[in-house]
């Protein structure tokens, strides 16, 4: 099957190119190339506390510390 189009001025049908989509997304990416961290501070008994969160993209594999 193809694609065909129509222009009325002309009259005559003309044949459609598909287009190729972009596919959005990290492609080739191994484990560990792309980290997001975060870090949240609270107050506990008047002492200052740390969560550490981090991600790895590509394995989606998550970690948490609390200092």
């Amino acid at each position: 099957m193809k694609k065909l189009s129509y222009y009325g001025k002309t009259g005559r049908f003309i044949e459609r190119e598909r287009r190729k989509r972009y596919r959005g997304g990290r492609r080739g990416l191994q484990p560990g190339d792309l980290v997001q961290m975060d870090a949240i501070v609270y107050f506990l008994d008047g002492i200052r506390r740390y969560v550490l969160v981090a991600k790895d993209v590509a394995s989606r594999f998550g970690f948490a510390y609390e200092e």
